[in-house]
């Protein structure tokens, strides 16, 4: 396990995580799962599919796999060092850049909260079959984040990390098992489907959803979780190789499964049947599961795949927001800070009563998509230096990982100017 210095923000991060062996040290990447499948990536997933069909399978994967290799380089860097990933930021590329993605990952989480609760509220609904009223908003709103302050808490207790990982598996396997029934039942184009994830086509009109699916995957908040994640399961220098293949086993593989199958039951019911959805109108995406299971059995299934994901990003989003408020106060471990800071997102009980207005998930979406090339710039600066130093863990490809650091934020800046000109449009209508 490695050492901390004292003076650190995150020393004590790591210093009640027992020795293990690798096998009981994986998860960080079952993290950024649960994390990514969430309101944003069901609902386009399945609009997609029933839009365009199998056109745009090859999306996400390609979202994903960048993510992979900007997070493999953060991984490097964070664990060949004791300094944390924030103050390495601040004291090694500029205070200014530390700040920025240390507010904008806090932004991200608040924001995102929102319509996180809105969507488990609509599920519930969907299960419970209670009426919506200003009661059972204020009930519900108040039960999910009494169980995710007790949920997310864990998280600082003796084999809590542990604990919360295994909770964040759950979540994503029922996501991926409810779907892969569904498509296991339909009557799917295999041989579409390999056209759609190998063709690359991007069908007319296809584009803003493009970029919707592209910024969905990895967020601005994920970056700052994923160094601390590692870090508090104890790993060292020596799980520098590892790390990169729980990324794969945890974040690519159950992401790409999960989005993958939303895409193709959704063109394989919805579209195949002509049906035209309304993303407002969550209620609408449960007609993918009744071709199969009946108006029954279909939506109940669908609703409870549909309640994994919200109620995972929940929790994670405070899990972060409480690093955030601990490293920019310079506090050590998970005390009383991290545990306020955790509840900073709490505002998004609110998203029971009251979405998005039209504007503000434009905005912020578009504010994060920006600060993301910050982050990945200091990852690949970080990345480099570490790299170069001779007593350094040797990594294969590190040259090739490095130009592919390259692209992926020459591509994610194109993307984030592109999302701004967007942005800039889209609210002159609001205003």
């Amino acid at each position: 396990m490695t050492k901390t210095s004292a003076g650190e923000a995150s020393a004590a991060i790591s210093d009640e995580t027992p020795q293990a062996d690798r096998s009981s040290r994986s998860g960080p990447g079952w993290l950024l799962s649960a994390y990514t499948l969430g309101s944003g990536t069901a609902i386009g997933s399945l609009w997609a599919g029933a839009q365009f069909g199998y056109d745009l399978l090859w999306v996400q994967p390609l979202a994903m796999l960048m993510g992979v290799i900007m997070l493999s380089g953060a991984a490097y860097f964070t664990l060949q060092s004791d300094v944390s990933p924030y103050q390495r930021f601040k004291r090694e590329i500029c205070p200014a850049m530390a700040l920025a993605w240390a507010l904008t990952s806090l932004f991200a989480s608040v924001i995102w909260h929102l319509p996180q609760y809105g969507l488990a509220f609509a599920a519930l609904q969907g299960l419970a079959g209670f009426q919506e009223t200003t009661l059972t908003r204020i009930l519900v709103g108040g039960a999910i984040l009494v169980v995710s302050t007790a949920i997310t808490w864990s998280y600082s207790r003796r084999g809590g990390v542990l604990l919360y990982e295994g909770m964040m598996k759950l979540l994503v396997w029922m996501t991926i098992v409810c779907v892969a029934v569904v498509v296991i039942a339909s009557r799917v184009s295999w041989s579409e489907v390999a056209q759609g994830i190998t063709s690359f086509r991007r069908p007319e009109g296809s584009t803003t959803v493009i970029f919707g699916l592209l910024g969905a995957a990895v967020g601005i908040n994920m970056t700052f979780l994923y160094p601390y994640a590692i870090r508090s399961k104890g790993w060292g220098k020596e799980d520098t190789r590892y790390a990169v293949g729980d990324l794969l086993k945890g974040m690519f593989v159950p992401y790409v499964l999960a989005t993958g199958m939303m895409i193709i039951a959704s063109a394989a019911t919805l579209h195949a049947s002509g049906i035209l959805l309304d993303k407002s109108r969550i209620t609408e995406m449960a007609g993918v599961f009744e071709p199969v299971f009946g108006s029954r059995l279909g939506p109940l299934l669908f609703n409870v795949g549909i309640l994994a994901m919200p109620l995972g990003t929940i929790t994670l989003h405070m899990l972060t927001s409480g690093f955030i408020l601990s490293e920019m106060l310079g506090r050590k471990g998970r005390d009383w800070v991290w545990r306020l800071g955790t509840l900073i997102p709490a505002i998004g009980v609110l998203g029971v009563a009251y979405p998005l207005k039209g504007w503000l998930p434009v905005t912020a979406s578009a504010i994060c998509l920006i600060f993301l090339p910050v982050a990945y710039i200091g990852f690949a600066v970080l990345f480099w230096k570490e790299a170069r130093k001779p007593d350094a863990v040797r990594v294969p490809a590190r040259r090739p990982l490095f130009a592919l650091m390259g692209v992926v934020i020459l591509v994610v800046t194109a993307l984030a100017m592109l999302k701004t000109i967007g942005a800039i449009k889209a609210l002159a209508q609001y205003f």
